[in-house]
């Protein structure tokens, strides 16, 4: 027994407790592991929260970058849009003015939201933090929004740097966001405004003297209104080209944008993010409705010319040489113009499968998280 260790002389008693202390050890690492194991768990259940916030925030920054970006790197067909479309245009046509009036009202609370939405942002941490400074014991530096920095942001110098960088951050994405939806939504009217104006030429062109005495004449102003025509279909499928990428993005990120902000206020757990996220929600969905009906009014636009060539004209007193300039026309007004991003056409039933799949996505979400806090 000596032989083997395990007798009664020192050695063996030193062996012996070598033993017990690495037994005690290795059982003092598995609760230490077992401890870590389970902060692990829980900092990983609460971080599907932090990220989807940040995920916000983030996506707003890379929309407000791109829209920006996607200006400047085509600002010379921006431009000769513009010109074309301002040349076409009759400003002193009732339709024009009626168009251009509500595409003015429509900016005007567009931009009343998203500054409400910026204010909100910025004003809200400071009140938090004059509320913890003056009627708690500790104060608390809150940023507009969660941002990772190389110093201590709860040092006064620093946060007030850093906050200073987050107001600038809001006051660019605002302003990128609204000048380029706003000049968005000066093409989509003034395109619509054309169409109208053109439905007014062709009204006026079939109850003229000439539509029954003087038919080269007849005709002459049929061609003319045609051709106007053919330009307005030429400039909005000149727009749908340069708008498509852009749709396409802004589409995207707003509906990831309104998932998660929808997500954050039915998971709420600090009261004052409550305005921000309120308000911030009601600007994702008017940012989206704005596109979506948009489309839906280019589409109507074009599709009721093809009914007002056919009820304008008295088709039995119109000579069969016109009828057949006619039904060009009318075949192609059949075809509506659509506003397009990539794989969708952006219309009012794109905007209910946004509505109908965000409810799926935030069920999912929360039952992902009910289910990670259950384990």
């Amino acid at each position: 027994m000596d032989g083997l260790g395990i007798g009664g002389d020192g050695n063996s008693g030193i062996r012996a407790g070598e033993i017990g202390e690495k037994t005690d050890a290795n059982s003092d690492s598995d609760v230490g592991a077992n401890v870590t194991s389970s902060t692990m768990d829980n900092a990983l259940m609460q971080k599907p929260d932090q990220a989807i916030t940040v995920l916000t925030v983030f996506l707003q920054g890379v929309l407000s970058v791109f829209k920006s970006g996607m200006f400047v790197l085509k600002s010379g067909r921006f431009i000769e849009l513009i010109r074309n479309l301002d040349m076409l245009a009759e400003k002193e046509h009732s339709a024009w003015r009626l168009e251009n009036d509500w595409q003015q009202r429509i900016v005007s609370v567009y931009y009343f939201c998203c500054t409400s939405t910026g204010i909100l942002y910025c004003t809200v941490p400071a009140l938090v933090l004059l509320y913890t400074r003056y009627f708690r014991e500790q104060t608390v530096f809150i940023l507009p929004f969660e941002a990772s920095f190389p110093y201590d942001t709860n040092q006064p110098l620093f946060y007030i740097l850093s906050y200073i960088w987050c107001i600038s951050f809001i006051i660019y994405a605002i302003h990128a966001i609204v000048a380029m939806d706003s000049l968005f939504c000066w093409f989509i009217f003034n395109i619509s405004a054309h169409f109208r104006i053109l439905q007014q030429k062709l009204t006026d062109v079939s109850v003229s003297p000439n539509a029954s005495t003087d038919h080269a004449i007849f005709q002459q102003d049929i061609t003319q209104t045609l051709f106007y025509h053919q330009r307005i279909i030429e400039l909005s499928a000149e727009f749908d080209e340069l708008y498509a990428p852009i749709v396409f993005v802004e589409i995207s990120v707003s509906y990831l944008k309104l998932c998660f902000s929808a997500y954050n206020l039915i998971n709420l757990d600090d009261i004052s993010s409550l305005p921000v996220i309120a308000v911030g929600l009601v600007t994702i969905t008017f940012q989206l409705c704005i596109y979506c009906f948009s489309g839906e009014k280019i589409k109507n636009a074009s599709e009721q010319f093809a009914n007002h060539i056919y009820l304008s004209f008295p088709w039995e007193r119109v000579p069969p040489s016109l009828r057949r300039l006619l039904f060009v026309p009318i075949m192609r007004a059949q075809r509506p113009m659509h506003l397009t991003g990539f794989l969708f056409i952006v219309d009012h039933s794109l905007l209910v499968w946004i509505f109908k799949t965000t409810g799926s996505i935030i069920g999912f979400l929360s039952a992902t998280k009910k289910e990670n806090t259950n384990i």
